[in-house]
């Protein structure tokens, strides 16, 4: 309830003056209407106002219709307004923009994650990022030549990894795919080939590595090389070959009756191309597969400690094939998978 003193009257004065607000006339009508005694103070003061002021006495005509305009005032000021149609939003929205596009022409500036280089070759692309840089053969084969001189030769669709420190502590590279390598050799800085497990230590020398799917392949056709896999050590020299067995991690010699001892062939779908040939290199004999619709019959099988004969035997079952020994070469004969 509001009181008749020195704070009601000056609102009063405010409201005869037409500064009140509508919260404070909507007071004023409430404090009038309370008491006989305050609508006579309310009088009195309009008029003592109006005789000051040399005006005439405000009435109200409508107090229905004054009701309503302040009423209809107070919602217009309460009403919700979308946040585009406010005052300034697409300029505030502009600054935004140019904040957020900044920032990101900032962080592409300063980032060196990924960036691309084509090569003179279209089918070859490089690509540098922060830790390494990737050599790509994509669609036929590519040569490189590293910061060291050392020359590769990628197969199609290999990559060269070549570490972010390289030729600086060493010289380190990871070989997806096949490549060849002829590298400048230099004692005080080591050149290693990092495939899966296994790693290849050049002692100057050219030599391949072939990707066989199962089996990695590497010969050695100038030098030394030393294969590391598992604390086991194998140093080859200039003709000599070996191969790595991924799923078993297994690494041995081929053309060394010593290394077949207690040694297992475990095929797990694998092509019958790919049998023939880790068979022909394992054993030095040339297997063929002389039908192309079974190079791809794959073979899930295990052999150990088997000779050459019992496993073709074996497979000759397994796989209703047929096979031929003709003088040098061993065909392998049929007309489909099994």
């Amino acid at each position: 309830m509001v009181t008749h003193n020195e704070n009601i009257e000056n609102l009063i004065v405010q409201y005869l003056k037409g500064e009140a607000s509508p919260e404070q006339a909507i007071q004023i009508e409430t404090w009038k209407k309370e008491s006989e005694l305050n609508n006579k103070i309310f009088l009195d003061l309009e008029k003592t106002y109006a005789l000051t002021h040399n005006l005439e006495v405000f009435k109200i005509k409508n107090k229905a219709g004054a009701w309503g305009k302040i009423e209809s005032q107070m919602h217009k000021e309460n009403r919700s307004i979308p946040l585009w149609q406010t005052k300034g939003f697409y300029i505030k929205l502009a600054a935004v923009f140019i904040v957020v596009f900044g920032l990101f022409q900032f962080w592409r500036g300063n980032s060196s994650d990924i960036r691309l280089a084509a090569t003179d070759d279209k089918h070859a692309i490089t690509i540098e990022k922060e830790e390494a840089t990737i050599l790509v053969a994509s669609q036929k084969v590519k040569s490189f030549t590293l910061s060291d001189n050392s020359k590769i030769e990628l197969q199609p669709g290999s990559e060269l990894i070549i570490s972010s420190d390289f030729n600086k502590n060493g010289r380190k590279v990871e070989l997806k795919g096949s490549g060849k390598f002829k590298v400048k050799h230099d004692e005080t800085n080591p050149f290693s080939v990092t495939v899966n497990q296994l790693e290849v230590f050049d002692l100057g020398t050219v030599f391949r590595i072939d990707n066989l799917g199962d089996t990695v392949k590497i010969s050695v056709d100038e030098g030394i090389v030393e294969l590391r896999l598992n604390g086991k050590v194998i140093n080859m020299v200039e003709g000599d070959s070996a191969f790595y067995s991924i799923k078993n991690e297994v690494i041995s010699r081929y053309k060394n009756p010593i290394s077949r001892i207690d040694h297992t062939f475990e095929f797990d779908g694998t092509s019958l191309k790919e049998v023939a040939q880790i068979l022909s290199e394992f054993f030095n004999k040339k297997i063929e597969v002389k039908n192309k619709e079974i190079e791809d019959c794959t073979l899930s099988v295990t052999f150990k400690n088997e000779d050459l004969v019992t496993i073709l035997d074996i497979i000759k079952e397994l796989m209703d094939v047929q096979i031929e020994n003709k003088k040098n070469t061993i065909g392998i004969y049929g007309k489909g998978c099994n």
